[in-house]
Formats: C-alpha cells, sequence, structure tokens
C-alpha cells in the first residue's frame, strides 16, 4: 500500500500485507513437540536399553561358567589309591545299612527276656523232676517232664508263677507214665478125645491109603464121633529188650575190656553196669555205634559220688557218643548210667557200651571231650512272632541242669529216682521293650 498524489492511500498488488507475512513466516510448533517426544522417549529408553546390554551379557558369563562347571562335573578325576582303599568298605557298609533298614523295626520291637526265661524255667530239683522237652511256638513255651510225685510239679508251676516272667502258668496235664510189662497170650491147641458107648474101644490108628485108590474106612457103631475140645496153653511175647534188663534197679556186670550191646526199651528205659576198678588207674567208659534216634548221656559213679558225667564229646558233628576218662581213688566198683537224652525208644534204639583200662586221662576221645555234671542247653529262635511282632533270630547258651544226671548233693540220692509221672506246663511269654 503506498499514498496517492492527492493523499490517498494506494494499494499495490504485488505488495502482501504485513500480518499475512508474519503469519507465514512464523515457525510451526507441532514438530518442535514431535521432537520434544522423541528425545523423551529416547531418554527414557536408553537406560532401559543399557540395562538389557548389560543383563544379556551378564547371563552369557553365567551360561559360560554353568558350562566350565558341567566340564569339570563331568570329567571326575579318578580317586587317589588311599581314597580308592575306604570307598569299597564304604560301599559294603552302606549296602549293609540298606539290609538292615527293613528289619530294623522288628529288631527295635518289644521281645521276651528269653536268659531269665531259661534261667527261671532251669530252676527245679533234678532228683524230683526232670524236663524232657522245650517247645517255643508263638508267644508260648510247651515243657513236658517227669516227677516223682505231683506235688513236686506243684511247687515247680509255683516258683514259675512267682517269677511274674509270663502271661500266665498252665499245668495242663498230669499222668501216670505207661509201663510196659509183659504178658501171656493163651493160645488153644485142639485135641480129641475118644468116647465109647457101653464097650471099651481103642481109637483107630491111621492107616496109610495109597493115593491112586480111594477106600472107604467104616467105624464100628459103638463108637461115637470124636468130639474136639481145646486145652489153653500158654506161650510168651518176645521179650524186644537188651538181654541185660532188667538192670535199672542193680546194675549188671561189664568187665574191663568188655563191650556190650544195649537198646533203650522200654520207653524211659535207663541202663546200668558196673566193673571192678583198682586204685589210682585209669579207666575210660565209651559209647558207640548209637542208631538213629539214640544221644546218651553217661554218668560214672563210685560209692555214690560222681566221679565225671558227658553227653557228647565231639559237639557239633553229629555223633551224639559219649565218653568218660577217670582215676579211681580207691579199689571197688564203679557204676556207669546211661540215658537217652531223646524221647525215642524201641528195641531199635541201640548202641554199644565198652570199659577200658588206659594209659592216661587223655587217651582219645577224651582228649577232646569235658566231662562236667553241668551241662548247657543251646536254643536258637528265628522269626518266632511275639505279641503281635516277629522275633528276630537269637541265640542263647544256658546252663541247664539235666534231669538224667546225678547231682551229688547231701540230702538227694546219688542216683535219681525213676520218675513214672508225666506233666505238660504251657508257658506264656511276656514281651519287654529293649
Amino acid at each position: 500500500m503506498q499514498s496517492g498524489k492527492n493523499g490517498t492511500l494506494a494499494f499495490d498488488p504485488n505488495e502482501r500485507p504485513v500480518e499475512a507475512d508474519r503469519v507465514a513466516h512464523a515457525p510451526s510448533r507441532t514438530p518442535i513437540f514431535l521432537w520434544l517426544v522423541v528425545i523423551g522417549m529416547m531418554i527414557f529408553l536408553l537406560p532401559l536399553y543399557l540395562f538389557a546390554m548389560a543383563t544379556q551379557e551378564e547371563t552369557e558369563n553365567l551360561e559360560r561358567d554353568l558350562m566350565s562347571v558341567r566340564r569339570l562335573l563331568t570329567a571326575v578325576p579318578t580317586p587317589r589309591p588311599e581314597v580308592q582303599r575306604f570307598l569299597t568298605p564304604l560301599a559294603q557298609s552302606q549296602t549293609q545299612i540298606n539290609q538292615l533298614n527293613p528289619v530294623y523295626p522288628t529288631l527295635m520291637a518289644p521281645h521276651p527276656d528269653l536268659p531269665t526265661i531259661m534261667a527261671t524255667i532251669n530252676n527245679y530239683n533234678p532228683a524230683e523232676l526232670s524236663l524232657t522237652t522245650l517247645t517255643l511256638e508263638n508267644n508260648r513255651i510247651t515243657l513236658n517232664g517227669r516227677t516223682v510225685r505231683e506235688q513236686s510239679v506243684m511247687a515247680y508251676v509255683r516258683t514259675l508263677e512267682q517269677s511274674n516272667l509270663f502271661t500266665h502258668v498252665t499245668l495242663q496235664s498230669v499222668q501216670l507214665a505207661p509201663t510196659i510189662t509183659p504178658t501171656l497170650t493163651l493160645a488153644p491147641t485142639p485135641t480129641t478125645t475118644w468116647k465109647s458107648v457101653g464097650s471099651t474101644v481103642s481109637p483107630p490108628s491111621p492107616t496109610r491109603v495109597p493115593s491112586a485108590t480111594a477106600t472107604r474106612v467104616a467105624l464100628p457103631l459103638a463108637t461115637s464121633i470124636p468130639t474136639a475140645t481145646s486145652t489153653a496153653t500158654p506161650t510168651t511175647t518176645p521179650d524186644l529188650r537188651d538181654p541185660y534188663e532188667p538192670d535199672d534197679p542193680q546194675p549188671r556186670l561189664i568187665a574191663v575190656g568188655e563191650t556190650q550191646q544195649h537198646n533203650f526199651y522200654p520207653a524211659g528205659d535207663i541202663d546200668q553196669v558196673r566193673f571192678v576198678v583198682k586204685a589210682d588207674r585209669y579207666y575210660q567208659v565209651l559209647t558207640l555205634d548209637l542208631t538213629l534216634g539214640v544221644d546218651t548221656l553217661i554218668t560214672v559213679t563210685q560209692d555214690n559220688v560222681v566221679i565225671g558225667t558227658n553227653d557228647d564229646y565231639v559237639r557239633g558233628t553229629g555223633n551224639f557218643a559219649s565218653v568218660v576218662c577217670f582215676q579211681s581213688p580207691q579199689d571197688g566198683e564203679a557204676v556207669v548210667r546211661i540215658a537217652n537224652k531223646t524221647s525215642f525208644y524201641g528195641p531199635e534204639r541201640t548202641y554199644r557200651i565198652k570199659v577200658s583200662e588206659v594209659s592216661h586221662l587223655n587217651s582219645p576221645p577224651c582228649s577232646s571231650a569235658t566231662p562236667s555234671a553241668g551241662q548247657e542247653f543251646h536254643l536258637t529262635f528265628i522269626s518266632a512272632p511275639v505279641g503281635g511282632n516277629k522275633m528276630d533270630a537269637q541265640s542263647f547258651s544256658v546252663p541247664v541242669r539235666d534231669g538224667a544226671t546225678p547231682m551229688n548233693h547231701a540230702n538227694e540220692p546219688a542216683l535219681p529216682t525213676p520218675m513214672p509221672i508225666r506233666f505238660v506246663i504251657i508257658l506264656g511269654l511276656k514281651v519287654a521293650m529293649r
């Protein structure tokens, strides 16, 4: 816009307006805002980026370390020799521990006090009572024995009750032991008696008739038909005892150097022999050739004093023979008592006994024998359930007085009295915590 001549304003078409030009040249704010947003995002994301890069680098380092550790673990070096010496026993111990773990609860379960129980059962007078068998089944013990009178059994039962080791003590039966005596059997033997009617007629004599012809023999009418009558003829049952019986009340004589064969028959049979001895000389009494079911126990006495007794002179070999070697203190007679420790009796239960004079006490088999009046009773209990629990395998060797062994007491006989009464006692076992 320009001023005219006459003072008026004139518009120049080529001239732009000032406001429009100012607006046209004003900077735009939108790009600036966008740049500010981009810059702000870059400032915000840069730490994240740097953190991510650092984390990735740390992860790579950890993976490299892990791979190194894995390689070290997979490549374990061979142990040194001094270490290897301990590895084998350690592995064996661990195997044993693994085997014991299943039975450990059973081992720690309640069990009966078997040594104390056996000592209590052993508390009896062998001159009046003897135990023949002892059976352990589940949680009870069955005792079978013999006695001279019922009062001895009742006293023994009271002793067991007062021990407080059993849940119950029951005397199941008391009965007289059967004795076998020889009997006579009468066998009828027919005989013929001829009788006559009206006249005396002798019985006809037998006539041999040829087998090729048949002959009819007519009897006189005055004779009667022969009648048979029986007459009892005693016949004895064979005595199956050995030829030296009876030797229980009175021992039979045996010579030094002699061997005799005996048997244990009838039931409860005990054999006794005697022989002459000289002072200060050595003698040996030996059983041999025992049949199945025979387990001898011999006891030698002189003047009612026990000199020696022996059960098995070689234990653990299945040889149940017995031997006693002794030096005679004076001239006289020695008595040998032989008992069968098993419950088997019969004519076939045989053995031989030999008496010899020897040069010294250690003459074989006495060199390995250990005769003593006290015997040892060995029991083994294996997995017997007691009170709902199973018992572990246990073995006890308890000294037990054998009822068949004579004991030299001041008020008791040197040789035991025959025990005719049998009894059975049932004992209930108590369990005690370990």
